[in-house]
């Protein structure tokens, strides 16, 4: 009777268990793997991140995706409710291509599970920027550059970028500056995910001068970094020079005034 009653029990495990792998797979929630927060669960992540997919009937994992990307998993880090992965960092998000799926798909070999999911960037971040001689060209330098709408600038009239390209690293952006008088604010990069600034224009340096004894009436020329929207230079007592001529974003002309009784510095 043991015996019997000891393969009764043993069927009726089996039987369950066999239920429960061919089971349909659902995906409840996804959470970190970080056991503090293992009663916090999101739907949104950034590509790159290791997370927990959770559900029933998730054993027999054959392929995860993310937004139609395919991830790579460790079968050991699979079980039948939990599921440990990292969501790829090449998987396509809004910015990348606005009509993504924006869903985790799991693939049994008994059914597939589907979760809405929605992977997102952060906002544009600038670093730096520098022209090119002519100074209508600027290069924005940083990260996160996917999905621009638009680039604007402090400037009179028109403020949006005549034109742009965007690098295959997402680190740099060509961009076209639009015609008008500059003044000081920021130059910002609109994206699917935020917005990024910079000021500008971006401070201006004074390198070196050819002639720092200049006398009345003697051109010089002033060397130095982001001479963008320059109106105007300035000799000691703010006496303004005269003929200024912007030959590049690091160099102008201007000519020595009369009057200068003082010795101060020059302002650009």
């Amino acid at each position: 009777m043991r015996i019997i009653a000891f393969l009764i029990i043993v069927t009726a495990i089996f039987i369950s268990c066999k239920k429960n792998e061919g089971g349909t797979p659902i995906i409840t929630n996804v959470r970190s793997v970080d056991t503090t927060k293992r009663d916090s669960s999101f739907n949104q992540a950034v590509p790159g991140s290791l997370i927990v997919i959770q559900g029933s009937n998730l054993g027999g994992l054959k392929a995860v995706y993310f937004n139609d990307t395919a991830a790579y998993f460790n079968p050991v880090y699979a079980t039948d409710n939990n599921i440990i992965v990292t969501i790829p960092a090449s998987a396509q998000t809004k910015a990348t291509n606005p009509n993504t799926p924006e869903i985790i798909k799991v693939v049994t070999d008994h059914g597939t599970a589907t979760y809405s999911f929605t992977l997102y960037l952060p906002p544009p971040l600038i670093t730096s920027l520098s022209f090119d001689n002519s100074g209508t060209i600027v290069y924005i330098n940083g990260t996160n550059f996917q999905g621009i709408k638009k680039i604007t600038f402090p400037v009179s009239g028109v403020d949006t970028a005549l034109s742009y390209t965007v690098n295959k690293t997402f680190t740099q952006i060509v961009a076209e500056i639009p015609h008008g008088t500059p003044y000081k604010d920021s130059l910002r990069v609109y994206a699917t995910f935020g917005v990024g600034a910079y000021p500008y224009p971006p401070p201006m340096t004074i390198t070196s001068v050819s002639n720092e004894n200049g006398t009345a009436g003697t051109t010089i020329t002033v060397n130095g970094t982001n001479f963008v929207g320059i109106n105007q230079v300035l000799f000691p007592g703010n006496i303004p020079g005269t003929n200024l001529q912007v030959i590049s974003v690091n160099q102008l002309k201007v000519t020595v005034p009369s009057g200068i009784t003082v010795s101060d510095s020059l302002r650009v």
